[in-house]
């Protein structure tokens, strides 16, 4: 075993990618600032002039996105390290109120003073999963005193997909249901799994045997979220009940859903299609989390409206194959460690995990052959409308 006095404090690096709660989690372990470097020795890259809490939680996801940006400005030709990059000043200009400029520069240096007493520290950003070989070569020089350890959680590529369909597209722009046609076959590059196979190798091949690959739905069927992964198998922290009880860090179940419930995208979808002229662009672009209880409430009223017109299925035979090679690709990449997923593969075994997905939508060409239905109909869908309206502004 290594001498515990000459080993390296690690840093702990966690790669965020769309739709796996990155924005929620480092809102709650940017809250926990001062908790984690006190009992832990967890430090998250924030200067001690930014102790008011108010000021944890605006300088912190702000330090982590600038710092994230300025590796992706570096390109083949920058030498490691690149002088005209980094020229520290003796200034933490990042540290309470962020500056794009300066960025790794600061972390930089935070990082070596870290070192020197011996402190683990902590990085996060949506933006390190998009990080040349080259950068991530450089993320790794900027903490060259630690041991580097990354996380990297993954979405199914069905549920990844859905969610961020649902996401920027926003309300009643096309149906996922025709949408999800194309996810029937495995295309990395259809179902957007291209870059995080990249990044994964990529990490894997600077950071050999120290990059730790999470299933959210592994998450989901364990019934862990995803701060306790981090917590405890990340940072390896035991006990976790205070750190996860404490007020207004944000720590929440998994968040893995879409934003806005298929079956109100879908109904939306519909009333596009309907009346085009009078509903499209009235509602707000993302419905707002207070709303949506009264969004889904008058959704329910107008499934019930249109009957057997409302036609559901789960669409989990539909993505078979695609679920099952993503699976087997994760487990064909190599000095990688893979937590939570815990079922394993045979040719028999047709996913990773069991897929739930119904899929919603109203048949059209039947509601307007049918006069007295399409009438009733539109006299609901009008209440519902003026109800929403006046919920959301």
């Amino acid at each position: 075993a290594r001498d515990r006095a000459k080993s390296k404090p690690i840093a702990y690096v966690y790669v965020g990618f769309g739709q796996a709660t990155s924005t929620a989690l480092q809102t709650s372990l940017c809250a926990l600032v001062p908790t984690l470097a006190q009992d832990f020795n967890i430090h998250l890259p924030i200067s001690s002039d930014c102790e008011a809490e108010s000021k944890f939680h605006s300088a912190c996801p702000h330090l982590f996105r600038a710092f994230a940006v300025g590796l992706r400005q570096l390109d083949e030709q920058h030498p490691i390290p690149e002088e005209t990059v980094e020229k520290y000043q003796g200034k933490e200009r990042l540290m309470c109120q962020g500056s794009l400029a300066g960025a790794v520069e600061d972390v930089r240096h935070w990082a070596g003073e870290a070192a020197k007493e011996q402190k683990n520290v902590f990085m996060a950003s949506e933006g390190l999963g998009a990080l040349t070989l080259h950068q991530i070569s450089y993320l790794k020089d900027v903490f060259s005193d630690f041991e580097m350890r990354v996380l990297i959680l993954v979405s199914n590529p069905i549920d990844y997909w859905v969610n961020r369909f649902v996401t920027a597209k926003k309300w009643g722009s096309g149906s996922l249901s025709d949408a999800l046609k194309k996810l029937t076959h495995y295309d990395p590059k259809q179902v957007g799994m291209d870059v995080l196979f990249e990044a994964v190798q990529f990490y894997a091949k600077v950071t050999p045997s120290q990059v730790y690959v999470a299933s959210m739905e592994g998450m989901a069927r364990a019934d862990v979220s995803v701060q306790e992964v981090m917590l405890k198998d990340f940072f390896a922290i035991q006990d976790t009940e205070m750190l996860l009880s404490e007020k207004d860090t944000g720590f929440n179940k998994l968040l893995t859903s879409p934003a806005i419930p298929l079956d109100t995208f879908e109904m939306v979808n519909l009333m596009y299609q309907l009346l085009p002229h009078i509903y499209r662009h009235e509602l707000p672009s993302s419905a707002k989390a207070a709303a949506m209880k009264d969004i889904n409430e008058g959704v329910s009223q107008l499934k019930s409206s249109l009957g057997g017109l409302w036609k559901c299925r789960n669409a989990h035979s539909d993505f078979k194959g695609t679920i099952r090679e993503f699976g087997f690709s994760l487990r064909r990449l190599k000095d990688i460690s893979l937590l939570y997923f815990d079922v394993l593969l045979t040719e028999d075994d047709l996913n990773y995990y069991k897929l739930d997905l119904e899929v919603c939508h109203g048949d059209l060409a039947a509601l307007k052959a049918d006069d007295a239905k399409f009438h009733s109909f539109i006299l609901d869908l009008d209440r519902v409308w003026i109800e929403w309206k006046s919920k959301t502004g």
